[in-house]
């Protein structure tokens, strides 16, 4: 079975269509909005997989579970996959990432089933300051 390589959740992310390098944009790690609920406008989870020998011919199934405050259940996102080289990616992207109140964001990635891994960010109030007045749309960064 493929072992996880890593597991980052970001804003954005762009795959370079020639050299098919990652580039990983504004980890989230602090949220902060100065009011709730609130929609995070982008979230991009990736998890990239390192194939064992024999991974090559195999199904797999990642479950990425994301988790809000205040909400009953996680969403979840299913991603089949097959390696057919050393290394396969998978991702999701959501956009408009619903936030009812203060506290921790956490994102769970599975594979076949079995927990590999999670990232936690924390969302809270903004603090307005003289260089950071209040916003007056309804959208965090």
């Amino acid at each position: 079975m493929p072992h996880l390589e890593y597991f980052i959740v970001a804003e954005s992310l762009a795959i370079d269509a020639q050299t098919n390098r990652v580039s990983i944009f504004n980890v989230l790690e602090d949220v902060q909005t100065p009011f709730f609920p609130v929609n995070i406008q982008n979230v991009t989870a990736i998890a990239v997989w390192n194939a064992d020998p024999g991974d090559e011919h195999q199904d797999f199934q990642a479950v990425f579970l994301v988790s809000t405050p205040g909400a009953e259940a996680p969403l979840q996102f299913a991603v089949n996959f097959r390696i057919p080289q050393a290394r396969a990616r998978t991702l999701i992207q959501i956009q408009g990432l619903p936030v009812i109140g203060p506290g921790h964001l956490r994102f769970e990635v599975q594979l076949n089933g079995q927990h590999q891994a999670f990232h936690t960010a924390t969302i809270g109030f903004m603090v307005p300051t003289p260089t950071n007045p209040p916003m007056s749309n309804t959208q965090a960064h």
